[in-house]
């Protein structure tokens, strides 16, 4: 039985194509997005967590004219919470659907042009859920002229909400 023999060139050559798949694979834009997103003081959710738009509570009251109202709306996850360990397809090819954030929940506020740019990362993003300010804010006001840029931006992902505390 003869042994497999090579040159140093060609182990130069396979630790360098190995340095430059694992540099790719390295490369999260989504990792970098849910950096930005934590830093903003939101909250993410995953594929495996399977989250979903829960109820909506809405108190009734008489509306104002030129007033927009918002009712509060919850994530539910029905998925497990505990991340699942990774399998050794995932780690060679990469995350499954399962491992990509699914939700987010943001405040208005804390929403800037470079976080938009990150949440169009986010590639199985499903829900975008707002926190507005109060339960109902002026037509003219700053916060819903940009939930208006956002839903113009993400469309049906948009879920303006309002965290009353109750």
């Amino acid at each position: 039985m003869r042994r497999i023999r090579f040159g140093l060139k060609t182990l130069l050559v396979l630790i360098a194509l190995l340095a430059v798949y694992l540099a790719w694979r390295t490369h999260d834009p989504e990792a970098r997005a849910l950096s930005a997103i934590k830093e903003a003081g939101g909250k993410t959710y995953y594929g495996y967590q399977q989250p979903w738009m829960g109820s909506t509570k809405s108190i009734s009251v008489g509306q104002l004219p030129g007033y927009e109202y918002y009712s509060q709306h919850d994530i539910s996850c029905v998925g497990t919470q505990t991340q699942p360990k990774l399998t050794l397809a995932e780690i060679l090819f990469g995350k499954t659907k399962e491992r990509r954030a699914t939700a987010v929940e943001l405040p208005i506020g804390k929403i800037t042009p470079e976080l938009e740019t990150a949440l169009h990362s986010l590639t199985e993003l499903q829900s975008l859920v707002i926190e507005m300010p109060a339960m109902m804010a002026s037509s003219e006001s700053v916060e819903v002229e940009r939930l208006g840029e956002l839903q113009d931006e993400f469309g049906d992902k948009v879920w303006p909400t309002v965290k009353l505390g109750l």
